[in-house]
Formats: structure tokens, sequence, C-alpha cells
């Protein structure tokens, strides 16, 4: 069962949903030319609007329920938290396996010295 987390923005109750790594990997994917194009900006002008178009484009994709307007009408703060639940969700699980394996390899690479 996913796990989730509720998040205001806009006014707006969220429910942020763990997802598989499979649909992660697709998100990643539909996210990298955008990145891309942040990376690779000319003028800060570019990379502001590069850095809107995600706001406007992908936040609505990743949370479904919000739109370009809940975003425009959005404190940085709301965003920050949304972006904060998604990260807990996905990445502190990620962490918390990662230091157990690491544990488990220091353990193992003790014993054999």
């Amino acid at each position: 069962m996913p796990r989730t987390k509720e998040v205001e923005i806009a006014g707006k109750k969220i429910t942020v949903t763990e997802r598989k790594i499979k649909e992660l990997e697709a998100l990643a994917v539909s996210l990298s030319g955008s990145l891309d194009v942040i990376f690779k900006a000319e003028s800060s002008r570019d990379a502001l609007e590069a850095v809107t178009g995600i706001l406007y484009k992908h936040v609505p994709e990743i949370f479904p329920g919000i739109t370009k307007e809940d975003i425009q009408e959005a404190y940085l703060s709301e965003v920050e938290e949304l972006a904060g639940a998604f990260i807990d969700l996905h990445f502190l699980a990620l962490k918390r396996l990662l230091s157990g394996l690491v544990a488990l390899v220091q353990a193992g690479t003790k014993g054999k010295m």
C-alpha cells in the first residue's frame, strides 16, 4: 500500500502519493528535457522561463488536482512543502534502505579482515 502525505497549496488539500519505481523512471525521463533547458540556458530570462515551464507543465502532471492557476496562486513555501512531501515519500525510504545496506557491507568487510 503506498504511503501518502497531505499538503495544502493555493487553498487546496492535495494528497501526495508514493509512486512505483517504474512511474518514477517515466517521470525522470519526462523532466530531463526541461531540466536540460535550464542548464543550457544562455540568459537568466531563458532559465526563468524554463523553471516556470516546469512548474506549470510538470507539477500538474506529478500532482493530479493541481492546475497552472493553482501554481500561480501558491506561495513559494507551499510549493516547497509539496516538493518536500514528494521527497519524503520517495527518497527518505531509499536513504534508509541504503544506510542499512552500507551497514551490512561494513559488517561483512570487518568479518573478512
